[in-house]
C-alpha cells in the first residue's frame, strides 16, 4: 500500500473530494481522479473546521465504498474511526483487510516535539 496526500476521488456522478490522505494498493494504476475506492481515507481537521460540515464529506466516502475512513485531530490529539458513520474514538488506526496497524502516540509524540 502507498498514502497519496491530497488526492481527487469521485465520490458520485456529480461530486469530486480532495482527501486529505488516502491510502491505495500498489498495483493500482494511475488516475488523475480516482473513480475506485481507496483502501481507507484519513481528514485531518484544522482548527477552523466543525465536525457537522465533516459529516457529509465522510458520508461521501462511505458511499463511495472506502471501507476504513478515519479523522484525526491533532489539536485536541484524538482520532476517530468514522467508518460505520459514527464517531468512534481509536488509540490506533486498522485497516482490517490487512496486518496494517498505525499507532498514534508516535504521531502525538512528534507533534509535541514540532510545536511545543
Amino acid at each position: 500500500m502507498e498514502a497519496c496526500r491530497e488526492i481527487r476521488l469521485r465520490v458520485s456522478p456529480t461530486r469530486v473530494r480532495i482527501a486529505d490522505l488516502a491510502i491505495l494498493p500498489l498495483q493500482r494504476s494511475y488516475e488523475a481522479i480516482l473513480t475506485r475506492p481507496p483502501v481507507a481515507i484519513i481528514e485531518v481537521l484544522s482548527p477552523e473546521d466543525r465536525v457537522s460540515r465533516y459529516q457529509q464529506r465522510l458520508d461521501d466516502y462511505r458511499a463511495m465504498g472506502v471501507a476504513s475512513v478515519w479523522v484525526i485531530d491533532p489539536m485536541r490529539r484524538k482520532a476517530f474511526d468514522c467508518s460505520q458513520g459514527g464517531w468512534q474514538p481509536v488509540d490506533k488506526l486498522v485497516i482490517a483487510s490487512s496486518a496494517v496497524e498505525v499507532p498514534l502516540d508516535p504521531l502525538w509524540k512528534k507533534l509535541d516535539e514540532l510545536y511545543f
